[in-house]
């Protein structure tokens, strides 16, 4: 039973403790202050005032000065003696003045000891304090048991048998190492306390005497203690000899070829298995919707037994699946695994799926046994798989993209499909973190530059990096014309996020998605639908969701459009920027040649508000390789092909190309079916120099490039300052020299306003077409890309390009 003081003392902490809460949300974010030691001095001096209050609040300065600086001596002294000069009815000084020493830790316990034999309110307060301390109180205190006084060594005792009591109460928060201390120190007090207890001539037992409530208590939390540690020690011993029988067991319960994996851990192999059980029933889904006939084939593949199109002629076709980044030994086992399917075939192939990137040395030894033993290794990210079984009308396609891009006789560098996979994907890797980190921030991206840059490689290399966050990445092209597109955009939005979520879909795409409704009606239950699926999807995605949408500049209102098209381009992007801004379940990130989503404010239709992305995204502009991207990324794909470019004709490559990945790599094509095949793989400058020379005689391609692809785009657009701005260059451009900025504004200033000229100058360096240089006095521009030079001389007649040179 508590004493009525003890009774009395926790009511004043209760009411100490709030009434001190309140004051501190009072005070706000104040900063902590700095004493001085003439304070100091004063808050000891007003312990001794004659004002209750006053004491009290210098004991609650003094406690924080012992936080702040430690304590000394003199204020250990003073406080002590505060403590014990209060009255009983001045409670609240007592406490605070107790709250201070108990800042002061294990070295006060000595004096707390002391006063032991106090006034029973100040024997309650010093053991209060002792109760708090703790531990570390227990060895000083055992000391006291020895004491002659019986009113130190009994309360030593009570004070000792209540920290055992918190201790018990608290078993399951100490570690191993503190409940070991304290078992050995309550050990010590047990033993004194017996000791103590036997009668011994010439003392008076009553002297010796301790309340048995005190000894109860010591003893019972020192058995609970010791049954608590038995108890740990017993769960680790059966965990000891749980693994230690399991181990081998599982050992000899997989097969012998699956000696590979038997390095990692048991539990994690079976939770692997689990994943790659799950993840094997998703390609075989996928594959089936190929229409190609499947078997499991040991642990980590699948068995592809008939398929329609070009890779039917290599089966039975082993599908591997790295479940970690995929190396060269991945390689190795993919092609000595096959040899046993298909040994009499003289070209082999096999499929391997990954989710991190390959590594370096997976890459060379692809290109190894290609080269050496015929056999294609068609690496595919699963991230593709995943989002190809949930549009079945895909899955043909991308196997067969895959497959025509890796098997004998394709022409890698030829390849002008957008880069899916990371295997074939180069440079741009702090484009790409950079990207990934504003997207997880909320933050709305706008990525911008010229047609086949790599804008819709980079989405699909973030759908790949960002794989943990739901991904909806739709092309607008489908809606480019059409009057009224909101609802058919917002329900394949919420077809895929469905999908994603394992929801049926039909419950996301009823009415009233439909065309015939504005999208102004329909934004509030777009935005529930989504808020309410981001919530299923957080279960088992990453928040936000990530919404990619490729080639904006369908969706942009022209002058010529209706009112009604401009208003469903503001209700579309409206309700996305509200689940970014507001809900802040979304990013949104739009690909687009122009930032003009970003830079209208105001549409020209008469009676529609403004624009609701003006300066809503980070401007983000695709720009060309550096001279060392371009080289690895020819030399890279040459090693796959078996060729190999010596230093002169990768810096011409790069010089003409501007670093423009498409270009550069539609020149390596050209140069690898002119030259390559009659050198032994092997391409030099001396005899590629005249392919180069001459190249829109030889490539049709890039010739199509530069007048539909750039120039056709300029035209469609009225950039009438940019195109300019190309002419001047390419007419005026001799060996290293550039045009100045003062001569081509001067040459410009009769069409165009300086205004346009710097817009066009800015959009220009920006997409990589041409390159400032910063000079002591003034800039001066060159054309990057001298391919595009070349081109548009050769649409000019001479007088034309007299006409643009400078005089």
């Amino acid at each position: 039973m508590l004493t009525p003081t003890i009774r009395k003392l926790a009511i004043i902490v209760t009411v100490t403790f709030f009434s001190t809460s309140f004051w501190l949300l009072a005070k706000g974010n104040c900063q902590e202050r700095t004493y001085s030691d003439a304070e100091i001095d004063i808050y000891i001096k007003q312990l001794k005032d004659s004002k209750w209050q006053v004491r009290s609040q210098a004991a609650y300065e003094l406690g924080k000065i012992i936080q702040e600086r430690g304590t000394t001596s003199k204020i250990t002294v003073e406080l002590i003696n505060a403590l014990k000069a209060e009255r009983e009815e001045n409670e609240v000084v007592r406490l605070r003045a107790t709250f201070a020493l108990i800042e002061i830790g294990l070295p006060v316990v000595p004096d707390l000891i002391a006063e032991l034999d106090e006034r029973e309110e100040v024997r309650a307060s010093v053991i209060f304090a002792l109760r708090q301390i703790g531990t570390p109180a227990i060895p000083d205190l055992t000391e006291a048991l020895y004491n002659d006084n019986r009113l130190v060594h009994t309360n030593a005792a009570r004070a000792i048998g209540e920290i055992a009591e918190d201790l018990q109460n608290n078993v399951d928060e100490l570690s191993r190492k503190q409940l070991q201390q304290a078992i050995i120190k309550l050990e010590g007090a047990s033993s004194v306390i017996n000791f103590r207890q036997k009668p011994r001539q010439g003392i008076d037992p009553a002297q010796l005497g301790f309340k048995a409530e005190d000894i109860t208590n010591i003893r019972q939390s020192l058995n609970a203690l010791k049954d608590n540690k038995t108890n740990r020690n017993l769960r680790i011993l059966f965990r000891v000899v749980f693994w230690i029988v399991a181990i081998p067991v599982l050992i000899l319960w997989f097969r012998p070829d699956l000696g590979l994996r038997l390095t990692r851990t048991v539990v994690r192999l079976r939770q692997k298995q689990d994943i790659i059980n799950s993840t094997l029933a998703q390609v075989q889904h996928y594959l089936n919707q190929t229409g190609a006939t499947t078997n499991r084939e040991r642990k980590y593949g699948l068995r592809i037994t008939s398929i329609s199109g070009k890779l039917n002629s290599y089966t039975p076709l082993l599908v591997m699946l790295a479940t970690e980044q995929p190396v060269d030994r991945d390689v190795t086992e993919l092609v000595q695994y096959s040899a046993r399917l298909t040994r009499n075939s003289q070209h082999r192939a096999g499929i391997l799926l990954y989710e991190e990137q390959p590594d370096a040395l997976f890459r060379i030894k692809m290109a190894e046994v290609r080269m050496r033993d015929y056999f294609s290794v068609i690496p595919i990210p699963l991230a593709a798989v995943k989002q190809a079984s949930l549009e079945n009308t895909t899955s043909t396609g991308l196997l067969t993209d895959y497959a025509e891009r890796y098997l004998p006789g394709a022409d890698l560098f030829g390849d002008s499909h957008a880069i899916g996979d990371t295997f074939s994907f180069f440079g741009r890797v702090e484009l790409l973190h950079s990207l990934e980190e504003n997207l997880r921030r909320n933050q709305g991206i706008g990525l911008f530059g010229l047609r086949k840059s790599g804008k819709t490689s980079i989405l699909l290399q973030l759908s790949f990096s960002m794989r943990q966050h739901p991904i909806v990445r739709i092309d607008l092209q489908a809606y480019g014309g059409k009057l009224r597109y909101g609802g058919e955009l917002f329900q394949q939005i919420l077809q895929q996020l469905a999908k994603l979520a394992g929801e049926k879909t039909e419950k996301y795409t009823s009415s009233p998605f439909t065309e015939e409704r504005p999208a102004a009606e329909l934004t509030a239950e777009f935005v529930r639908q989504v808020t309410q699926l981001a919530k299923l999807l957080e279960k088992q995605y990453q928040l936000p969701i990530l919404c990619f949408l490729d080639e904006v500049e369908r969706l942009i209102p022209l002058s010529a459009d209706a009112p009604e098209r401009a208003r469903e381009f503001n209700a579309v992007f409206g309700a996305l920027r509200a689940l970014s801004q507001e809900k802040q379940v979304l990013s949104l990130l739009v690909a687009d040649v122009h930032p003009d989503c970003n830079r209208i404010n105001q549409w020209s239709q008469a009676g529609v508000t403004t624009n609701p992305v003006f300066s809503f995204f980070k401007e983000v502009f695709v720009s060309s390789f550096f001279p060392e991207e371009t080289n690895k990324m020819l030399s890279s794909i040459g090693q796959l092909m078996g060729v190999a470019f010596d230093e002169e004709t990768l810096n011409a490559i790069h010089c003409e190309s501007g670093g423009h990945p498409f270009i550069a790599r539609q020149l390596a094509s050209l140069l690898w079916k002119k030259v390559a095949t009659e050198n032994k793989g092997r391409i030099e400058w001396s005899v590629a120099r005249r392919y180069v020379d001459k190249l829109f005689t030889y490539s049709g391609i890039l010739k199509d490039y530069f007048g539909q692809n750039i120039w056709a785009d300029l035209e469609k657009r009225q950039f009438a300052a940019a195109m300019s701005i190309l002419r001047v260059l390419s007419c005026n451009q001799i060996n290293s020299q550039g045009v100045t900025h003062e001569a081509l504004l001067a040459k410009l200033i009769n069409g165009f306003t300086e205004s346009e000229c710097l817009d066009a100058l800015l959009w220009l360096e920006a997409v990589g077409l041409l390159v400032r240089r910063e000079l002591e006095v003034g800039d001066d521009y060159q054309m990057n890309v001298l391919l595009l030079s070349r081109w548009l001389k050769m649409q000019m007649k001479a007088e034309e390009v007299r006409q643009w040179q400078i005089s």
